[in-house]
């Protein structure tokens, strides 16, 4: 249909629509069509001329077709500045949501894909894209024009996707210290989240990292900071969704790409050596007035999140109540123990919750005799037990700035300097 060959039965469909741009708006939409239980050649058929019937309709009609096929979209508002369109985000941006968490793919039972591009995108991002569906375990096609082009960009100046949280927060502050701050993009705030720095505010229009990340790439800044910690770079493979964005190679990779198409721009994650514990200990104790403001969760929230923020401020003495309860804080505590010592291969999607969960367990067994975790105390193995939480995780960035390290030293050993060669690594890194 349209060109193309028939697709296999068990394909996933996607047809891209070219994207609605504006000062403010910047969104695409999209018709995904999944496989059915039938495989004979009638079934297939038919599917072809629906789904080619639906691309016909969405590309004249696209809010009748939105209302009869469900038409799914991503994208984000600008609040309060103006978006830098460029031509090389148009093919770049469906890529990097669609392949990953917050996309229709990732997650599900789906290891074959197939884009169909209703305008033309660039040859070397389609080649960059289809070789990093293979590190997500997808085997992606790609159907569509394209075109090649070597852009003459300028790029200047830092940016960084701001959560608000404490990761983002010790990294703001960190680039701040050594003449290096960034301008900040940070995404569904809510005003009263960041009501002590200058941000421009975004609201995404569908969930997803990649919708939270994308107005900073595109502020067209020298570099790009992101505040992803020790967990996101943990390797998996195929990969767990946030290693793309904490993992140095992944995002070498990335720069590199930008280079070719003319664009000098390199991504960092600074944080991605800190155990979530040391993060949160250096920020409380060198940023107190960013400290003041951290909003990770919010408040009274019966979440495994809130736990992991409270047990963080209590391994190094800080109040918790302002976000978490004591009543709340042994509720949670209790089923998280419960739950762990049941199941301690637990670690959710891809093992996306390994470090995380690894380390909660090892501040509860560290922290066992507090009066707190009096019930729970008997329950604790003493496998939980792991001093890798303490360090500084060099070896996942080895090229880390000297000045940010030097500021982290202050706080924590190097690993490497401490236990023998190799020992407290992430899974898939190695000496």
């Amino acid at each position: 249909m349209g060109g193309s060959a028939m697709i296999d039965a068990d394909v996933v469909r996607l047809a891209i629509l070219p994207p609605e741009k504006s000062d403010r708006k910047y969104q695409f939409r999209y018709l995904i069509d999944t496989p059915n239980q039938k495989t004979d050649l009638v079934s297939r058929l038919k599917r072809e001329m629906k789904f080619h019937l639906k691309r016909v309709l969405l590309s004249i009609y696209p809010k009748l077709a939105k209302k009869l096929y469900g038409i799914r979209s991503f994208g984000y508002v600008a609040e309060n500045f103006e978006i830098r369109h460029l031509e090389v985000w148009d093919s770049l941006y469906p890529f990097m949501h669609l392949l990953r968490g917050g996309g229709p793919i990732f997650g599900s039972s789906y290891t074959k894909c197939h884009f169909v591009f209703c305008y033309p995108v660039l040859q070397e991002v389609r080649n960059f894209y289809t070789e990093r569906a293979g590190d997500y375990g997808l085997n992606l096609t790609v159907e569509g024009k394209t075109f090649d082009r070597v852009y003459d960009v300028t790029t200047n100046g830092n940016a960084m996707a701001f959560g608000g949280g404490k990761d983002s927060r010790l990294v703001y502050g960190v680039l701040k210290e050594i003449g290096c701050e960034p301008v900040l993009y940070n995404a569904n705030p809510g005003s009263d989240e960041v009501p002590d720095l200058n941000v421009k505010r975004v609201k995404t229009l569908q969930y997803g990292i990649t919708n939270r990340i994308m107005p900073a790439f595109m502020s067209l800044s020298r570099n790009i900071f992101l505040g992803n910690g020790l967990g996101e770079a943990h390797l998996y493979h195929p990969w767990q969704e946030y290693y793309e964005w904490a993992g140095t190679e992944p995002m070498k990779k990335f720069s590199a790409m930008m280079s070719t198409l003319g664009i000098e721009m390199e991504v960092f994650s600074p944080v991605a050596v800190l155990p979530y514990n040391v993060i949160q200990k250096i920020l409380f104790e060198r940023y107190p007035e960013l400290y003041r403001y951290q909003y990770s969760v919010s408040p009274e929230d019966e979440s495994e999140k809130n736990l992991h923020v409270a047990l963080l401020e209590i391994y190094h003495g800080i109040d918790f109540s302002k976000h978490c309860s004591e009543a709340l804080f042994r509720k949670l505590l209790k089923g998280f123990v419960d739950e762990q010592a049941a199941n301690p291969e637990s670690y959710g999607y891809r093992r996306l919750r390994e470090v995380i969960r690894n380390e909660m367990r090892s501040i509860i067994y560290k922290m066992k005799d507090h009066r707190l975790f009096a019930e729970v105390k008997g329950s604790v193995p003493d496998s939980w037990n792991g001093d890798w939480i303490d360090y500084i995780h060099t070896y996942i960035n080895p090229d880390i700035d000297s000045r940010i390290l030097e500021i982290y030293s202050q706080y924590a050993k190097k690993i490497e300097d401490v236990l023998p060669p190799g020992e407290g690594y992430l899974p898939g890194y190695s000496t």
